[in-house]
């Protein structure tokens, strides 16, 4: 296996031997010699080492061992082909130690996102921007000229269309290899829900309804939890907004809760008002926490926590008010 010094890391020669100087942390290993500090510095520049073959040399192979330890190894390839997220594997060798592996498992994912509204339609711009090629989209609405203040990928000529219709238009404009499936309904029982995912191997459901308010999201959230698909939620106000968990069987602790409800269908109705840069970032918070999982990165999923997020003040707690 090839190796390279993760991505965001720069060396320097201080007094005390060398410093890796990262995002969030710093390394500083003493005692090396001219050669280990050139090798070192080879790898912060992109060049790649076998590292079985590192670690049969005498000189290098305790040097190996501490990089390894502080876990500034990845396997990003030398030569990248050009493609939409060719830039994005640098980003995931942050995280995983074989990014080419990780976006491979985005690419082959299914996603299924109920809802393309404000949060939903801007999910779908990041999970299409990341790799993703499969998708199931569902939403029983219209594109209205007062969606285009926060919805970006519908346009003017959108207007009237079905939801559905011109999210798929979008996808395939941007990834025409790409798999849709449109479901243009709403989504008012159970079985709305499983008759949609029902006939494709769903990796996570991404729930953005707001109507009817609680309902639907509970209604979808139920039955993915039932039928064994991790699910993830999250919701916009005027002041804050929230996200999460991911809900994964074979991860999250808890299985979600759902409020009392009489089983009828609440009269459809949202908040009315709507700001644009609040939900481009509850909807970006929740794209990345679904790239990561869908990418196997699971130390850096919530599956056990809800975010809050207050737009005046930028402050990201959990239900306990714990900064996130």
């Amino acid at each position: 296996m090839e190796v390279v010094l993760k991505p965001g890391h720069r060396t320097m020669r201080v007094t005390e031997g060398l410093l890796i100087v990262g995002e969030t942390k710093r390394y500083l290993f003493r005692g090396l010699s001219d050669e280990d500090m050139i090798w070192v510095e080879g790898l912060a520049a992109g060049n790649a080492v076998n590292f079985e073959e590192a670690l049969k040399r005498l000189w290098s192979n305790k040097l190996v061992r501490a990089l390894e330890a502080a876990d500034l190894f990845t396997s990003l390839p030398r030569d990248i082909a050009p493609a939409i997220e060719s830039r994005q594997l640098g980003y995931l060798a942050n995280f995983v130690q074989h990014p080419t592996v990780a976006q491979s498992a985005i690419r082959n994912s299914t996603v299924a996102i109920f809802g393309l509204g404000g949060t939903g339609v801007n999910i779908l711009e990041h999970l299409v921007g990341a790799g993703v090629e499969k998708f199931i989209l569902i939403d029983g609405d219209c594109v209205n000229l007062d969606n285009l203040n926060r919805q970006y990928a519908y346009r003017l000529e959108d207007i009237g269309r079905p939801k559905t219709e011109a999210a798929a238009t979008y996808v395939l404009t941007k990834r025409p290899e790409a798999k849709v499936t449109a479901i243009n309904q709403y989504i008012d029982s159970q079985s709305d829900t499983w008759d949609a995912l029902s006939g494709s191997s769903v990796d996570l459901a991404v729930i953005c309804l707001d109507m009817p308010i609680g309902y639907g999201s509970d209604l979808v959230t139920r039955s993915c939890w039932e039928s064994g698909v991790p699910s993830l939620f999250g919701g916009v106000g005027l002041r804050r907004g929230f996200y999460g968990p991911v809900y994964c069987p074979e991860r999250s602790i808890q299985e979600p809760k759902f409020p009392h409800r009489d089983g009828t269908v609440e009269e459809r109705s949202g908040v009315p008002y709507s700001f644009g840069p609040t939900n481009s970032l509850i909807s970006s918070l929740m794209a990345a926490q679904a790239i990561h999982h869908l990418a196997g990165d699971h130390k850096n999923v919530e599956y056990n926590v809800t975010r809050n997020v207050n737009f005046q003040s930028g402050l990201v707690v959990d239900a306990e008010g714990n900064d996130g």
